[in-house]
C-alpha cells in the first residue's frame, strides 16, 4: 500500500451556495428603500417637531412701530412651525403699510423669524381742501388725516383722489418734487421756514405768520446765506409783518405790511 494511500483524505466543509444574483440585487434595492423610508420619517419627526415652532422675533430698523405692531402686521403666528411660514408673504403684507418701504423677513433656525425694516418718515405736510395730508418725501402718502404739527407745510397745490400708500398726484405735477427739494434744502441749511404757499403769482416762504419771503424758489435756494442773515437781523429787530423779497441778483429787502405794498 503506498503511503498516499495510507494518509485518509481531508474532508472539505460543504460549500454555502450563494443565491443568484438577481436576487442578490433585489435584497440590496428593497434594503436601500428601507433605509431611504427610515432617513425621511426621521427628518419628517424633526421638522415637525416643537424645536422647529416660532418662539422669538427678531426686529431691525422700526422707528414708528412697536415690535408688537411689525409682528402683528406680518401675520406670522407665534406656536406655528417656522417652516411653514412662507416669508414672501409677510413680507408683501409689511409692504403693504405705507409706512414701510421695504422689509426682509428670514429664518433664523430653529425657533426665530427675523424682520428687518426700511421706514419711510414723516417729513411733509400738503393741504388738501380743509384736510392735511402727511407725506414722506418720496411722494408717498402716509396719512390723509394728519394733525398740523411742527412739519412744514405746503398748501396751494391740488391733490387728486388722495389715499394713504398711493404716491400723491397734484395739479399742479411739476410744482411737487421742487416743494419737497426746496423743503430739504432748507432743512439741510438749518433756515426755519414754517410753510410754503405756492398757490401766488410768486412762491411765499413764511418764517413766521406774518412774516415770509416771496421770489421764486431757485432765486431763494441761491440766495440762501444771504437770506439767513437778513430774516436773522429782521427776527431780532423788527416787530412789523411784513415781506422780505428776493430779487434774481440775491438782494434781498424787507417790506413793511403797512407799507401798503405787501
Amino acid at each position: 500500500m503506498s503511503y498516499s494511500e495510507q494518509v485518509p483524505r481531508r474532508e472539505q466543509a460543504p460549500r454555502r451556495r450563494r443565491p443568484p444574483r438577481g436576487k442578490r440585487k433585489k435584497q440590496h434595492f428593497f434594503l436601500n428603500i428601507f433605509i431611504v423610508i427610515l432617513v425621511i420619517a426621521g427628518l419628517y419627526l424633526l421638522v415637525t417637531s416643537s424645536i422647529f415652532d416660532v418662539k422669538y422675533f427678531t426686529i431691525e430698523n422700526n422707528q414708528h412701530f412697536t415690535e408688537a405692531q411689525i409682528v402683528e402686521i406680518s401675520g406670522v403666528p407665534k406656536g406655528e412651525n417656522i417652516f411653514t411660514i412662507r416669508v414672501s408673504h409677510a413680507q408683501e403684507r409689511l409692504e403693504q403699510d405705507p409706512y414701510i418701504r421695504g422689509a426682509r423677513v428670514q429664518w433664523d433656525l430653529p425657533d426665530t423669524i427675523a424682520i428687518s425694516l426700511d421706514e419711510r418718515t414723516e417729513d411733509v405736510l400738503v393741504a388738501s381742501g380743509d384736510d392735511l395730508l402727511l407725506l414722506n418725501y418720496d411722494g408717498t402718502i402716509l396719512r390723509t388725516d394728519a394733525a398740523k404739527s411742527a412739519l412744514p407745510l405746503i398748501v396751494g397745490l391740488t391733490p387728486k383722489d388722495p389715499a394713504p400708500g398711493q404716491p400723491l398726484k397734484v395739479a399742479e405735477a411739476d410744482l411737487l418734487k421742487p416743494c419737497f427739494d426746496f423743503f430739504q434744502l432748507m432743512q439741510l441749511h438749518d433756515f426755519p421756514v414754517q410753510h410754503l404757499d405756492v398757490g401766488n403769482l410768486l412762491p411765499r416762504v413764511y418764517i413766521l405768520d406774518t412774516f415770509y419771503i416771496e421770489g421764486t424758489l431757485k432765486d431763494i435756494e441761491n440766495n440762501i446765506d444771504e437770506l439767513k442773515r437778513v430774516v436773522a437781523y429782521q427776527l431780532a429787530n423788527v416787530s412789523d409783518r411784513g415781506k422780505i423779497s428776493v430779487s434774481a441778483t440775491g438782494t434781498g429787502s424787507f417790506i413793511p405790511e403797512n407799507s401798503g405794498t405787501v
